[in-house]
């Protein structure tokens, strides 16, 4: 589930809630107690959205939010360091073969030391 996508499906609101069709029934035929059901259906539905709202914007739950942002934003910054540590690592090798450092030659002892 994503972020944005409601917990529980019944929170949305679409056509499909609404229960009018193009028939011969209208809205204005509608019996005072289908009228009273489809509020409650819709103020049930509202009350629910709201909960939800609320604990999305709950400050422990944007603490965790945050929280778990910095953690993957670390961990991507870790693997990138450790990929260009290994590229640098490879391509030392490559340039200097076998030896990791070049010889040099050692100077020649005086003579009296």
């Amino acid at each position: 589930m994503t972020q944005y996508e409601p917990r529980d499906p019944e929170l949305a609101y679409g056509a499909a809630d609404q229960e009018f069709s193009s028939g011969t029934e209208s809205r204005s035929d509608r019996s005072p107690e289908e009228i009273e059901r489809e509020i409650e259906r819709t103020r049930s539905r509202m009350s629910r959205n709201i909960d939800e709202l609320g604990d999305r914007l709950s400050p422990g739950n944007l603490k965790e939010e945050a929280k778990s942002a910095i953690k993957d934003a670390a961990h991507g910054a870790v693997s990138n360091v450790g990929e260009q540590a290994r590229r640098t690592s490879s391509r030392l090798s490559k340039s200097f073969g076998t030896t990791p450092f070049p010889s040099l030659p050692l100077a020649p002892e005086s003579p009296g030391c």
